[in-house]
């Protein structure tokens, strides 16, 4: 939305009229039907259950110096399983030994293409990821998300996504786990 603001000033400011208002309340990305079928088909190939959660347990890079990604994905996994939904992974393919590390206990599948993983998104339960790409996907497909902050500010970085819950802040630090699991529990349940 920040972006939205910025660039709807600039317009204005070079004597155009910008194309709205105000920001839209989502994005509303179109997932295409060949990557919607290709979701489809990763879930039969890999038996993917109806009810999953989408996670994405690495964040590359550091901000200001600190780590990006939250710690405690893998203490997901059996809450989620509790609740009837199989965590899943599908890894970028330069992240695979990174998700292997950070959340064993997942379901942890080969990379896909980017389209095939918007439209995965726009299919789970749930998508759980740090303030990263992942989260800014599911975002544009209006995917149930949970994101999680530690380093960044919620103000500068949320998803635009009205049923995005974020959790943490650079000023309050990572959320623990039961304040995660808490809010799983209103997601899912």
């Amino acid at each position: 939305e920040r972006f939205f603001t910025v660039a709807k000033g600039a317009v204005a400011a070079w004597g155009g009229t910008p194309a709205w208002g105000t920001a839209p309340k989502d994005l509303g990305l179109k997932v295409l039907k060949r990557h919607e079928a290709a979701a489809r088909n990763l879930i039969k190939e890999y038996g993917i259950p109806e009810r999953f959660a989408l996670i994405a347990p690495v964040a590359r890079g550091l901000h200001h110096g600190k780590k990006k990604s939250w710690d405690h994905f893998n203490d997901l996994c059996a809450p989620l399983r509790d609740m009837g939904v199989e965590p899943i992974v599908f890894p970028s393919p330069h992240e695979e030994a990174e998700v292997k590390a950070a959340c064993p206990d997942a379901h942890i599948l080969p990379p896909t293409t980017l389209g095939n993983y918007a439209a995965l998104c726009k299919l789970a339960a749930v998508v759980i990821a740090n303030d990263s790409g992942v989260s800014h996907i599911a975002a544009a497909v209006g995917a149930p998300q949970i994101t999680l902050l530690g380093v960044t500010e919620p103000t500068r970085t949320s998803p635009w996504n009205e049923r995005a819950v974020v959790l943490g802040s650079a000023a309050k630090g990572w959320p623990g786990i039961d304040t995660v699991t808490n809010a799983l529990s209103r997601i899912l349940l």
